[in-house]
């Protein structure tokens, strides 16, 4: 966990977003689109100029839990199922059982 100011925002963040279409899932890797500069995001199909980024087949290979940042992954060391909504937010199964389990 983060310290508690961030921990507190956090919390808030997952509980404002209840959604019930959570689902778990395993995560799987995806392209990434990663730019020069070093950032990088999933890829959609977006438009891109290849002067300033490349696709990554397999680069966006995890996420990070909502609520408390967990890494959520493939061989990730924080664990590979978990819950994701419509959004593609994720969060891990800890804090879906504490705030989403009915």
């Amino acid at each position: 966990m983060k310290n508690g100011m961030e921990q507190d925002w956090r919390y808030d963040q997952l509980r404002s977003a209840r959604d019930p279409n959570w689902r778990k899932e395993r995560f799987q890797p995806q392209d990434a689109l990663v730019y020069r500069t070093g950032m990088s995001c999933r890829y959609h199909g977006q438009p891109f100029s290849s002067q300033a980024a490349e696709i990554r087949k397999g680069g966006w290979d995890h996420e990070h839990c909502l609520g408390c940042q967990a890494k959520i992954g493939a061989g990730a060391e924080g664990c590979s199922e978990a819950y994701v909504n419509r959004h593609e937010e994720w969060i891990c199964p800890q804090c879906y059982q504490d705030f989403f389990a009915e």
